[in-house]
């Protein structure tokens, strides 16, 4: 029952209503390497820029606060909400996450299929 939805998916799904409520600073997301081709070009199509790293969640907060970024995570589902806190936090991914099909009134397996 069920299914798994990956990292890359569960960014754009945060980046994308973080960025509808004008709380994306600079509509960027930093992310890694290993974000694969389809992730960039589904932010790309929002409008979106994203930051590429090299693979740690280090690099990743190290870009987002030289460059004042809000949001950024890791295609392993690592995310960092700097706004909250300056490492990843799965409880707070969670509830971020949650609070997104909350305010949508969509179920994750609906806000993954727009992706």
């Amino acid at each position: 029952l069920g299914r798994i939805i990956d990292g890359d998916k569960i960014m754009y799904i945060c980046a994308k209503y973080l960025a509808e409520k004008k709380r994306l600073k600079k509509d960027t997301i930093v992310t890694t390497v290993m974000s694969n081709l389809g992730f960039h070009k589904a932010v790309e199509e929002i409008g979106l820029k994203d930051v590429v790293t090299q693979v740690g969640d280090r690099y990743v907060v190290e870009e987002m606060r030289k460059n004042d970024y809000n949001f950024g995570g890791e295609q392993s589902g690592h995310m960092i909400f700097l706004d909250y806190n300056t490492t990843g936090d799965g409880m707070l991914s969670g509830i971020q996450l949650l609070n997104v099909m909350k305010q949508t009134g969509k179920k994750l397996s609906e806000l993954a299929d727009e992706v």
